[in-house]
């Protein structure tokens, strides 16, 4: 499974977000959005994006920490 995550500095749900994946042991690729390439990468992909993090299970958006929880449960992680 490839799980991407675009966090910011100083983010509970980013936090809430790396915490729920980490507590069940799944490998993610973190991509923070204050440094200038991944920002941009998100803006060109996604502009509606507004709220951090987003989350990307095997290229599928997910949203934020809400939609990251529902999708673990949906894939019964």
């Amino acid at each position: 499974m490839n799980i991407i995550v675009y966090t910011k500095s100083n983010c509970l749900n980013c936090t809430s977000a790396k915490a729920l994946l980490d507590a069940k042991k799944l490998e993610f690729i973190e991509r923070n959005v204050e440094e200038p390439q991944w920002g941009e990468v998100l803006k060109r992909q996604y502009p509606d994006a507004r709220q951090m993090p987003q989350i990307f299970i095997d290229g599928q958006r997910v949203g934020g920490f809400a939609g990251l929880a529902n999708a673990l449960e949906e894939l019964g992680l």
